[in-house]
């Protein structure tokens, strides 16, 4: 079934040049921030960008928020601003967040050790090496040490093992791709790059720092869901953002490989062909059939503790709003006090995106569907913040007014699966079969028959003029 859906993704990518009208945009106009709307524009059109999302709280409020250029590949679509997209590791935080969150409960320590290798007192993770333990510094590494980067993997001497699926599958003689365990258990059978707990990297300024690892993220996820008993978007969705803090789970999901198994609102993500890894029969470094990128050349769905979230803007700033993002540190997903300031970047083919904690009672996510770069500095969203960053600073009155949510238009039902501001639900009674619990609904102006029972916790406003709801 999976090879027949790589085949059936296997499509020519839409080509040319930057185009000279502007982009379209959605969302609900902001006056005071019309220059991140032009900086959006210009940004794009320089880079020939196609999709793009911009989004800035302020002071817990989400006070802008907005979709440029488009939602499909073939760009009938405007980019919706409540589009689902993927934020590759821009999930770190959030699988952060849950071994803090586990730490702060007494579950689990930071400085427990990762796996149970037979090292005296054990560990955490319970996983046999394939085919035996690769260094004996395994036993080493703490749990501190898989959030901080630390672990003792170099991607940048060995390559990215989490992306070895084919290799992996074909070593463990089991069908490609292997899963996240299978992934683990071949990793604890190769050798450390260093030893666990140091600096194994130098910058360019050849000065010690962490060494940016996947893996490290990949045995977290891991470590939540066997100490939690639950897998880890379900311990998120519980523990991490609820629909008591009105995030519904349409809004936090786990991404997912194929275009037909995404959602109505998740966007495309542009990517240059390679080879599928879902294979009944894969060995060696290369499978046997082609697929645009972001569609099958690696298994999302294990990605999920490390890279695999499908997420909104506004739940980006949500989650901004309360838990600290700063790659690298140990305090990652704790709690954020009012002055901290950090960042995460995240990198897919098909997505560059950037957690941005200005320190200010200011957040912004910023996301495009096209890749030029790793999670570092380099990448677009990293430039787009350095280009906004000076505006930024000069702001000095914000917008009061919020600005997230679904939109509904009372009426007729029409089958409209958006629910953004441009392209609303259309009836009540429809929008109701849409949402979830923990949804903020906006009401466009109108007047709905609606004979019913609102079962589940949503806040209805209507904050454009008054909307009637009733029999």
């Amino acid at each position: 079934m999976r090879t027949t859906q790589c085949l059936a993704a296997l499509a020519a990518l839409v080509g040319g040049g930057a185009a000279s009208a502007q982009l379209p945009v959605t969302g609900r106009a902001v006056s005071l921030l019309s220059w991140a709307d032009a900086n959006m524009q210009s940004f794009m059109q320089a880079n020939d960008i196609r999709g793009g999302l911009l989004a800035i709280s302020h002071n817990g409020v989400i006070v802008y928020q907005r979709g440029f250029g488009y939602h499909n590949e073939s760009e009938t679509q405007p980019m919706p601003e409540n589009a689902l997209v993927r934020i590759a590791s821009c999930t770190k935080p959030f699988t952060g967040a849950a071994i803090q969150r586990l730490a702060t409960q007494g579950v689990i320590s930071l400085e427990d050790f990762a796996f149970d290798l037979g090292q005296a007192g054990g560990g955490l993770l319970s996983i046999t090496p394939f085919p035996s333990l690769g260094d004996a510094r395994l036993r080493n590494v703490r749990v501190r040490h898989l959030l901080t980067h630390t672990g003792g993997w170099d991607r940048g001497e060995v390559g990215d093992w989490t992306y070895e699926e084919c290799q992996i599958a074909g070593d463990m003689g089991v069908t490609s791709p292997p899963g996240r365990t299978n992934t683990m258990r071949w990793i604890l059978g190769q050798p450390l790059q260093y030893t666990p707990g140091v600096l194994g990297c130098t910058d360019s300024d050849g000065d010690p720092t962490s060494c940016y690892s996947n893996i490290g993220y990949l045995a977290a996820g891991l470590i939540v869901e066997d100490v939690s008993g639950v897998g880890l978007l379900t311990y998120l969705r519980q523990n991490i953002l609820t629909p008591e803090m009105w995030v519904p789970s349409t809004d936090l999901r786990q991404g997912r490989t194929f275009h037909a198994d995404q959602p109505a609102r998740e966007a495309y993500y542009e990517g240059l062909q390679n080879w599928c890894v879902f294979q009944s029969e894969c060995s060696g470094l290369r499978c046997s059939i082609l697929v645009d990128s972001p569609y099958g050349s690696w298994d999302h769905e294990a990605r999920v503790g490390q890279g695999g979230l499908v997420i909104s803007a506004a739940t980006a700033l949500e989650f901004m709003n309360r838990y600290y993002v700063g790659s690298g540190s140990e305090s990652i997903g704790a709690p954020v006090e009012p002055d901290w300031s950090g960042s995460h970047g995240g990198s897919l083919v098909g997505v560059n995106c950037r957690f941005w904690q200005r320190g200010d009672g200011t957040n912004v996510f910023i996301w495009f569907n096209k890749r030029n770069g790793d999670e570092s500095e380099a990448n677009f969203a990293s430039q787009f913040a350095a280009q906004i960053d000076n505006e930024l600073d000069a702001q000095s009155t914000w917008p009061t007014t919020a600005v997230d949510g679904f939109w509904v238009l009372p009426g007729p039902t029409q089958l409209s699966y958006l629910g953004s501001y441009n392209y609303p639900f259309r009836g009540f009674a429809f929008a109701l079969t849409q949402l979830t619990a923990g949804s903020k609904v906006n009401l466009k102006p109108g007047t709905d028959t609606f004979v019913g029972t609102i079962s589940t916790r949503m806040r209805l406003s209507a904050p454009l003029g008054l909307a009637r709801i009733g029999g």
